[in-house]
């Protein structure tokens, strides 16, 4: 049975119907996006040394900065919790945390605790919590992860070397621009076939790789700029809420989020 063109689903001829006319600032926004298409197609090179030269000096910061975590800072402010705290340690600090753990220990045979045996099993266990015997490895990441992940190392080592506190909390981040990150990275590379297909078939005598990445950003960068201004809008908000530790966290994502916004169109 043979099928007509005019009897094909109407998604298949989504692009011959008419396109609404873009805002003002929509127009502003892809006319920026187009001159700075032809400047990085002109200044590949450059524009990958700098971000590489600046990602590897964030990596080194995250590397050598030691983790530090505050278990008081998942509380929120002014929690009752927080006044109970200083009153116990104004008493029971002694110089130092007024927090203690103890562990009752008692041997499976019944005997003396103090015996050779059973305090060698106490001393490894004491030191479970601190030491794992496993290393991360780290798996092969398509090219849609790199960006991100170099995003991630400029934007926390910029904040650990301005003094900011390297919380675990921190590396949640990553994964959340990540998200981010990849979701950009397919409207660029869907722009990017749908340009390279309509050139193949419509050739243009200005057709160049500036040519093409300026159709892809006008396409695409003012969706991926309004993106990143919501995530940055929405951390914001976190800054003023919850715990110290989700101000640490939304400060660590404005960060990253900014640094990759800067790093996709680059």
């Amino acid at each position: 049975m043979k099928i007509l063109p005019s009897e094909l689903p109407n998604a298949m001829n989504l692009e011959k119907l008419p396109q609404p006319e873009p805002t003002r600032l929509i127009r502003y926004i892809m006319r920026f996006y187009r001159s700075w298409a032809y400047f990085v197609a002109d200044h590949a090179v450059l524009m990958i040394s700098v971000c590489t030269v600046l990602t590897l000096f964030g990596t080194v910061k995250v590397i050598t900065t030691p983790n530090e975590n505050d278990i008081t800072g998942y509380t929120p402010y002014g929690a009752r919790a927080r006044d109970e705290l200083e009153v116990a340690s104004e008493f029971f600090s002694r110089g130092g945390s007024g927090i203690a753990v103890f562990v009752l220990i008692l041997p499976k045979n019944g005997g003396n605790a103090l015996n050779k045996d059973v305090l060698e099993e106490a001393l490894r266990f004491f030191s479970w919590p601190n030491y794992f015997e496993f290393a991360l490895k780290l798996s092969l990441a398509i090219m849609a992860c790199v960006c991100p992940f170099m995003a991630c190392c400029t934007a926390l080592g910029a904040l650990f070397f301005g003094g900011v506190r390297f919380g675990s909390i921190l590396c949640v981040t990553p994964f959340l621009v990540l998200a981010i990150g990849v979701d950009d990275a397919y409207l660029m590379i869907h722009s990017w076939q749908r340009v390279t297909r309509k050139l193949q078939t419509t050739p243009v005598k200005e057709d160049s790789s500036g040519y093409r990445l300026a159709e892809v950003l006008s396409d695409t960068g003012p969706a991926i700029m309004i993106s990143a201004l919501t995530n940055i809008l929405a951390d914001t908000v976190g800054t003023y809420t919850g715990s110290p530790e989700i101000t640490l966290l939304a400060y660590g994502n404005m960060a990253c989020i900014f640094v990759d916004f800067i790093y996709q169109v680059n």
